[in-house]
């Protein structure tokens, strides 16, 4: 039997900003990173699906322009992780 592990990192602003510190978005980094390493130690493995520019392209062009620039950083990341 094979597990497998989804990270989608999320910290929104509630509508109360004064319950929102600026670490916030910090914490759940480093929470998911200390669930990496667990899940590694555990004997999980990892893998990420390769992507070209070339793919990426055009989902990132379609990408709402408040998160363009995300998108873009995170794809450069991910590039980087995959090589």
């Amino acid at each position: 039997m094979k597990f497998g592990l989804l990270f989608q990192l999320q910290t929104p602003r509630p509508a109360d900003v004064d319950t929102w510190h600026q670490d916030d978005e910090r914490t759940i980094i480093h929470q998911a990173l200390e669930q990496i390493e667990l899940a590694d130690q555990l004997g999980y493995v990892w893998r990420q699906r390769p992507c070209t520019e070339q793919a990426a392209k055009p989902r990132l062009n379609v990408t709402p322009e408040p998160w363009r620039d995300f998108a873009h950083r995170s794809a450069e990341l991910a590039a980087r992780l995959t090589n």
